[in-house]
């Protein structure tokens, strides 16, 4: 471990370094804006449930929404 070691450079690391901070940065940003995505379309879910209760094309596409959503709200995340 300690030979490996030896050509770990200054040179190299302000080459590295950028590019380590950008794929976390972007690994955050990723995150972040999924979260926010989440809890918008939660707002949606909450909202639809005085229009699945009406009748005609209104209520069956609230109804075919909230279900959509609902699957969702429960499938876990694999990534």
């Amino acid at each position: 471990m300690e030979k490996s070691t030896k050509y770990i450079t200054l040179d190299i690391c302000t080459s590295v370094l950028p590019l380590a901070s950008n794929l976390l940065e972007s690994g955050y940003d990723r995150l972040e804006r999924c979260s926010s995505c989440f809890q918008e379309l939660d707002k949606i879910n909450a909202s639809l449930i005085s229009l699945t209760r009406r009748e005609g094309k209104v209520g069956r596409s609230a109804r075919e929404l909230s279900l959509l959503l609902h699957d969702i709200f429960k499938t876990p995340s694999s990534v």
